[in-house]
């Protein structure tokens, strides 16, 4: 796992207003005392928030830009004693002329983290709003738990939900290229305005797995809705996580990482992916555009034909909020 790669990923979904859990919860089973030290060099190089918006006015909701540094506090909090530790030692030392420590916390928003990690009356507040969401826990393979290297990881893991997360009954589905479906639904139903609403999509193939498909939402304008061939026009498209992979074997549904035939993979089985993104919609009518792309020539069906027919801007699943 690229930790920041994820972790700049996680940043810019903050800025479109989308709290991605299921990267969050990843990344905290990745990380540890000894990330510390590039996490504040994010933090130091963080520009003003008015920087990382297009035509920014006094009405910009920047709220997700500081979401990021309670999201780096969180992160450390989670690491225990061993975590919050580090940042002590810049709780009493002078910090102009020091060259002694690993980033500058002389910066606007360091002391900011400095304050939350080491003052436990921001802990609770701070790990319920980004570790304790259960529902978007992502999944993971049985055996992974032979990684795990702490209590605070075996808790995640240990409060995933079970249940199944492919989408079925739902009017809101869509037919792709090479015998692919798309059925999507909002949870919840109908959003809560500027709440936290999931977006998941599960894609299901009859042929196989389809894993080089890519999923992008926005909230757009049903006014003005995306063009089906117009893939680079708008810059707030937003990755959708892949959640939770099913395929069916002699007519049961197992998950894909439990498949104990290694040759599995290479034969035609019936494959649902399902995956998730966040956002924050406010109240009025939207348009939820997807943008699904496939970079390969070759369909799961084995035909050869252009892929690139399956790519393109579904932008017709309008809602009111």
């Amino acid at each position: 796992m690229d930790k920041q790669k994820s972790l700049s990923n996680i940043f810019n979904h903050f800025l479109s207003g989308s709290i991605p859990y299921n990267e969050i919860n990843l990344l905290t089973c990745a990380i540890n005392e000894e990330d510390i030290e590039w996490m504040m060099e994010e933090v130091k190089h963080l520009k003003d928030p008015s920087e990382y918006f297009n035509n920014p006015s006094d009405n910009t909701d920047t709220s997700g830009f500081f979401l990021f540094l309670d999201l780096i506090s969180a992160l450390i909090i989670s690491m225990g004693e061993k975590g919050i530790s580090v940042l002590k030692k810049y709780e009493t030392v002078n910090i102009e002329h020091n060259d002694d420590l690993p980033f500058n916390p002389n910066n606007m928003y360091t002391p900011w983290v400095v304050k939350y990690v080491l003052d436990k009356r921001f802990h609770k507040e701070l790990q319920d709003k980004f570790l304790s969401k259960n529902p978007k826990s992502p999944v993971i393979p049985k055996d992974s738990t032979s990684t795990v290297k702490n209590k605070k990881q075996l808790k995640i893991i240990d409060s995933m939900n079970n249940e199944k997360k492919v989408v079925r009954d739902t009017e809101d589905y869509w037919e792709l290229a090479g015998e692919s479906l798309l059925v999507c639904e909002l949870i919840p139903n109908p959003p809560i305005a500027n709440s936290d609403t999931v977006i998941r999509m599960t894609h299901s193939n009859l042929y196989g797995s389809c894993d080089d498909v890519e999923l992008y939402v926005r909230i757009g304008d049903p006014k003005n809705p995306t063009q089906f061939d117009d893939l680079n026009s708008h810059v707030d498209w937003m990755k959708a996580i892949l959640v939770e992979e099913l395929v069916e074997i002699n007519g049961q549904e197992v998950y894909r990482s439990e498949l104990t035939n290694s040759s599995a993979d290479n034969q035609e089985i019936p494959w649902h992916g399902t995956f998730e993104v966040n956002f924050f919609i406010s109240s009025g009518n939207h348009n939820i555009e997807i943008k699904v792309l496939q970079p390969n020539e070759i369909n799961p069906s084995g035909e050869y034909e252009a892929w690139r027919e399956l790519s393109g801007v579904l932008s017709d699943w309008n809602i009111k909020v």
